[in-house]
């Protein structure tokens, strides 16, 4: 008997069926194991490098004795503490930034702290003169101390007596960097704005004139070299005096500028030589506190400069600001343009000084900007008593 041969179509029908239960079984069976001749790659995780290991005896200066010690840019970590203890009759100087100084118990000394972007303390010391610049500045039980100050906040003293206190003056090629690192501006010094917790009536305390050149050691001859210290030069931190020094033959006047930082050194540094700045304030201020600042000065001039808040030429991040300043000409001039770009609106400085001639004054400001319209000078001494009530508290 012979089969019945099926139609095509059925036929393929179920060979297509047939392959997908095939398919199906495969499917449910478990993955085959490993064998030893596979290999299993496994992501390696990332081991971040060890923190540095520092020494601490590095950051240590103690027990020395008529010694001359240095430590030159780039010897301190970044973020890195120092301390100074029991040393006599030594030159100190820390040419590098530093996190925090603790000077402890030292006595004849002569001490130099680049900027300190935290605070400085010094405790338990005699004798000594110490040239600082720092975030903070804390003294306690010390006594006759000389302290050429740079500090961006009110320094404070505490059970200590004949402190005298003057503005920090030091300068050499890598200063200026040291301060922006350490996020110290230059105009925002508090030197003289000295607070001292045991007594309201500064008799243990008081303000000098800045060091003179024969103030400061000698260093030795391979450290001058390297660092180029220059203190027969006013520095790079404005000199001022603390208080008007009244003489007869000077006006005491004060002078507000709208223009950033770097601008409104440069008007002081061109001054130097005309004027002795007395104080130096920085002000930041919203378009509500125009009145209350400015409601007082007769120059509508800078009244509306105060009040155009960002509406006409609103302030130029620091970068935008150098590209500016390179634009100058070769005799250090800016035209109109780049001046009304340069004013910033929302921060102005404060300068008390001292002149004998006001024209030269103008005309100083002049050389340095064509466009005079962000600098105000008080006209009379009405005018600046004012100015000095509001922006200083009236001393």
């Amino acid at each position: 008997m012979g089969f019945l041969k099926l139609p095509q179509w059925i036929q393929r029908a179920v060979e297509f069926l047939h392959l997908k239960s095939k398919q199906k079984e495969k499917r449910g069976q478990p993955e085959p194991a490993c064998t030893s001749t596979q290999k299993i790659e496994k992501p390696i995780p990332e081991v971040p490098p060890p923190p540095p290991k520092y020494n601490a005896a590095d950051f240590l200066f103690s027990k020395l004795v008529k010694q001359d010690v240095v430590k030159p840019p780039g010897s301190i970590p970044e973020g890195m503490p120092f301390n100074i203890e029991d040393c006599e009759d030594c030159s100190i100087h820390l040419f590098d930034r530093t996190a925090q100084v603790t000077i402890d118990a030292c006595h004849r000394c002569f001490i130099f702290i680049a900027p300190c972007e935290g605070s400085v303390f010094i405790r338990d010391c005699r004798d000594c003169t110490v040239v600082v610049a720092s975030q903070q500045f804390r003294l306690r039980d010390g006594h006759s101390l000389r302290i050429s100050l740079y500090c961006a906040t009110q320094p404070v003293i505490e059970t200590s007596f004949g402190i005298r206190f003057s503005c920090f003056r030091y300068s050499y090629p890598r200063l200026r960097d040291q301060f922006r690192q350490a996020k110290l501006p230059l105009l925002r010094n508090e030197w003289s704005n000295v607070y001292d917790f045991n007594d309201s009536t500064g008799k243990n305390w008081s303000l000098e004139a800045p060091l003179e050149a024969e103030d400061y050691p000698r260093l030795p001859v391979d450290v001058q070299e390297t660092v180029q210290v220059d203190v027969t030069h006013a520095g790079i931190v404005p000199l001022a005096l603390g208080r008007p020094s009244r003489r007869s033959d000077e006006e005491n006047r004060t002078m507000i500028s709208f223009a950033p930082e770097d601008v409104t050194l440069h008007i002081l540094w061109k001054l130097q030589d005309q004027v002795s700045i007395t104080r130096i304030k920085e002000r930041t201020y919203s378009a509500g506190d125009v009145n209350l600042l400015f409601g007082h000065v007769g120059d509508d001039r800078i009244k509306t400069v105060a009040g155009q808040k960002g509406n006409v030429c609103g302030p130029l991040g620091h970068e935008v600001l150098l590209q500016k300043k390179k634009a100058r000409d070769g005799h250090g001039r800016m035209g109109l343009a780049d001046a009304r770009k340069l004013v910033s609106l929302d921060q102005c400085f404060v300068i008390e000084f001292e002149c004998k001639a006001l024209e030269s004054v103008w005309a100083l400001i002049g050389e340095s900007m064509q466009d005079t319209s962000c600098v105000y000078i008080s006209r009379d001494r009405e005018t600046t008593v004012k100015d000095k009530e509001v922006f200083f508290g009236g001393q």
